[in-house]
Protein backbone atom coordinates (compact mmCIF):
# COMPACT_ATOMS: atom_id res chain seq x y z
CA UNK A 1 0.00 0.00 0.00
CA UNK A 2 1.68 3.19 -0.94
CA UNK A 3 1.74 6.08 1.49
CA UNK A 4 0.70 9.40 1.41
CA UNK A 5 3.35 11.95 0.94
CA UNK A 6 4.06 14.29 3.73
CA UNK A 7 5.94 17.73 2.72
CA UNK A 8 7.75 18.72 5.72
CA UNK A 9 8.67 23.08 5.82
CA UNK A 10 11.27 24.36 7.39
CA UNK A 11 9.60 24.99 11.03
CA UNK A 12 8.25 21.47 11.03
CA UNK A 13 11.91 19.89 10.22
CA UNK A 14 13.66 22.12 13.10
CA UNK A 15 10.99 21.33 16.05
CA UNK A 16 11.15 17.63 14.95
CA UNK A 17 15.00 18.04 14.89
CA UNK A 18 14.74 19.77 18.13
CA UNK A 19 12.18 17.65 19.70
CA UNK A 20 14.63 14.17 19.14
CA UNK A 21 11.62 13.07 15.76
CA UNK A 22 13.11 13.82 13.40
CA UNK A 23 15.56 11.09 13.77
CA UNK A 24 12.84 8.72 14.63
CA UNK A 25 10.78 9.52 11.48
CA UNK A 26 11.79 5.65 10.25
CA UNK A 27 9.82 4.53 13.18
CA UNK A 28 7.03 6.54 12.58
CA UNK A 29 6.22 4.96 8.93
CA UNK A 30 2.72 6.66 8.04
CA UNK A 31 4.27 8.81 5.26
CA UNK A 32 6.50 8.85 2.91
CA UNK A 33 8.19 12.13 4.51
CA UNK A 34 9.83 14.80 1.62
CA UNK A 35 11.52 18.27 1.60
CA UNK A 36 11.69 20.79 -1.50
CA UNK A 37 15.23 22.12 -2.05
CA UNK A 38 14.33 25.29 -0.11
CA UNK A 39 13.23 23.72 2.98
CA UNK A 40 16.77 22.32 2.55
CA UNK A 41 18.52 25.34 2.16
CA UNK A 42 16.40 27.22 5.34
CA UNK A 43 17.12 24.44 7.36
CA UNK A 44 20.57 24.07 7.01
CA UNK A 45 21.89 25.97 10.46
CA UNK A 46 20.01 24.05 12.86
CA UNK A 47 19.31 20.57 11.91
CA UNK A 48 21.00 20.19 8.33
CA UNK A 49 23.62 17.28 9.25
CA UNK A 50 20.74 15.44 10.77
CA UNK A 51 18.30 16.21 7.53
CA UNK A 52 21.35 15.11 5.45
CA UNK A 53 21.74 12.13 7.10
CA UNK A 54 17.50 11.22 6.99
CA UNK A 55 17.59 12.33 2.85
CA UNK A 56 20.49 9.84 2.53
CA UNK A 57 19.39 7.04 4.40
CA UNK A 58 15.77 7.61 2.28
CA UNK A 59 13.56 8.21 5.28
CA UNK A 60 12.79 11.66 3.77
CA UNK A 61 12.93 12.42 0.03
CA UNK A 62 14.11 15.51 -1.48
CA UNK A 63 11.50 16.56 -4.22
CA UNK A 64 12.46 18.34 -7.68
CA UNK A 65 11.17 21.23 -7.78
CA UNK A 66 9.89 22.45 -11.49
CA UNK A 67 8.69 25.96 -13.16
CA UNK A 68 4.93 25.31 -12.52
CA UNK A 69 5.85 24.15 -8.89
CA UNK A 70 8.47 27.62 -9.15
CA UNK A 71 5.79 29.73 -10.28
CA UNK A 72 3.42 28.88 -7.54
CA UNK A 73 5.26 28.99 -4.68
CA UNK A 74 6.19 32.84 -5.84
CA UNK A 75 2.35 33.15 -6.33
CA UNK A 76 1.74 32.26 -2.69
CA UNK A 77 4.28 34.08 -1.18
CA UNK A 78 3.41 37.05 -3.14
CA UNK A 79 -0.45 36.61 -2.44
CA UNK A 80 -0.14 35.23 1.26
CA UNK A 81 3.25 36.88 2.29
CA UNK A 82 4.53 33.38 3.67
CA UNK A 83 7.99 32.29 3.64
CA UNK A 84 9.73 30.42 0.60
CA UNK A 85 10.30 26.82 2.49
CA UNK A 86 6.14 26.87 3.04
CA UNK A 87 5.07 28.01 -0.30
CA UNK A 88 7.34 25.62 -2.02
CA UNK A 89 6.02 22.97 0.35
CA UNK A 90 2.12 23.66 0.06
CA UNK A 91 3.06 24.40 -3.96
CA UNK A 92 4.61 20.70 -3.52
CA UNK A 93 1.45 19.03 -2.45
CA UNK A 94 -0.61 20.64 -4.85
CA UNK A 95 1.53 19.21 -7.51
CA UNK A 96 1.79 15.73 -6.39
CA UNK A 97 -0.91 15.37 -3.17
CA UNK A 98 -0.35 13.94 0.23
CA UNK A 99 -0.28 15.98 3.49
CA UNK A 100 1.45 19.92 4.23
CA UNK A 101 3.29 19.71 7.58
CA UNK A 102 3.75 23.06 9.50
CA UNK A 103 3.97 24.27 12.85
CA UNK A 104 3.65 28.04 11.59
CA UNK A 105 0.26 29.68 12.14
CA UNK A 106 0.00 31.44 9.58
CA UNK A 107 1.26 28.95 7.34
CA UNK A 108 -1.22 26.52 8.69
CA UNK A 109 -4.02 28.63 7.88
CA UNK A 110 -2.68 29.20 4.21
CA UNK A 111 -2.59 25.52 3.96
CA UNK A 112 -5.84 25.02 5.20
CA UNK A 113 -7.66 27.02 2.62
CA UNK A 114 -5.54 26.17 -0.62
CA UNK A 115 -5.77 22.16 0.43
CA UNK A 116 -7.95 21.57 2.66
CA UNK A 117 -7.95 21.23 6.79
CA UNK A 118 -7.45 17.26 6.49
CA UNK A 119 -4.30 18.09 3.91
CA UNK A 120 -2.53 20.22 6.75
CA UNK A 121 -1.02 18.81 9.77
CA UNK A 122 1.86 20.03 12.32
CA UNK A 123 4.81 18.29 14.77
CA UNK A 124 2.40 17.41 16.91
CA UNK A 125 -0.31 15.73 14.53
CA UNK A 126 2.24 13.59 14.06
CA UNK A 127 3.43 12.57 17.40
CA UNK A 128 -0.10 12.29 18.04
CA UNK A 129 -0.67 9.81 15.40
CA UNK A 130 2.73 8.37 16.86
CA UNK A 131 1.19 7.72 20.01
CA UNK A 132 -2.44 6.72 18.98
CA UNK A 133 -0.26 3.66 17.11
CA UNK A 134 1.62 2.96 19.70
CA UNK A 135 5.31 3.84 17.88
CA UNK A 136 5.71 6.72 20.50
CA UNK A 137 4.11 6.65 24.43
CA UNK A 138 2.47 9.92 25.53
CA UNK A 139 5.21 10.33 27.96
CA UNK A 140 8.01 10.43 24.74
CA UNK A 141 5.50 12.85 22.96
CA UNK A 142 5.17 15.42 25.78
CA UNK A 143 8.84 15.35 26.41
CA UNK A 144 9.48 15.64 22.43
CA UNK A 145 7.09 18.81 22.51
CA UNK A 146 8.57 20.15 26.07
CA UNK A 147 12.21 20.55 24.29
CA UNK A 148 10.56 22.40 21.01
CA UNK A 149 8.70 24.56 23.03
Amino acid sequence: MAMDNLSMDACSIINMYEGGVLEKLSDINFYEYSVGPSVIIETQAEAGENLQTQLSMGVIVERESNRDIDARTLQLIKNNKIGLGEAESIALVESIGGVFCSDDKKARSVGSYVLGEDAVTGTIGILKLAVSREVFTASDAVCCVAVMV
